[in-house]
């Protein structure tokens, strides 16, 4: 193992010591606390192992490569996160369409600022370029369209191909 330095927060954090009584009681008490953690450190265990040359830099105390927290907790914390969220300006198809996304591990929510949830996905975008330097682009779409030539509204913008991952 290799100790590489310190680490600073730059923003707002707080700092957790755990002895393991304490924790064996929560996890007695509470399942879904187990669960997670064993979800965690599966999931830990797995990069950890993954992580070594010639495909990798080895590990260090404050880096894995190609890990963040999201690769370590199951989309039901974040699941539980939104089924119990009050005060929010969600419509209940809203939640449940954003569960069924977190379900398909389509996106990820964090806590933000004043409890507030921030949804986030990846977006994988495509660059085509011809070798004269022309680009591929999308320049609009029809909205309810039939099929047929005229059906439909278009609505017009210009933008990169790409897609949600």
């Amino acid at each position: 193992w290799v100790t590489v330095g310190s680490m600073a927060a730059v923003i707002r954090s707080k700092v957790l010591s755990v002895r393991a009584g304490g924790v064996w009681k929560i996890v007695e008490q509470t399942p879904s606390v187990g669960n997670v953690a064993t979800t965690y450190a599966r999931n830990f265990y797995k990069h950890l192992t993954m992580a070594m040359p010639p495909l990798e830099e080895y590990p260090t105390d404050v880096y894995v490569p190609h890990t963040t927290v999201a690769d370590l907790l199951s989309s039901q914390v974040e699941i539980e996160l939104v089924a119990s969220s009050r005060g929010s300006d969600m419509s209940y198809e809203q939640k449940d369409a954003l569960i069924k996304e977190l379900q398909e591990e389509r996106c990820c929510v964090q806590v933000g600022k004043d409890n507030v949830l921030t949804r986030s996905v990846h977006v994988a975008v495509l660059v085509i370029v011809r070798a004269d330097g022309r680009r591929l682009v999308e320049i609009g779409r029809r909205q309810g369209s039939t099929g047929a030539p005229d059906s439909g509204t278009l609505q017009t913008y210009c933008r990169l191909p790409g897609t949600k991952r």
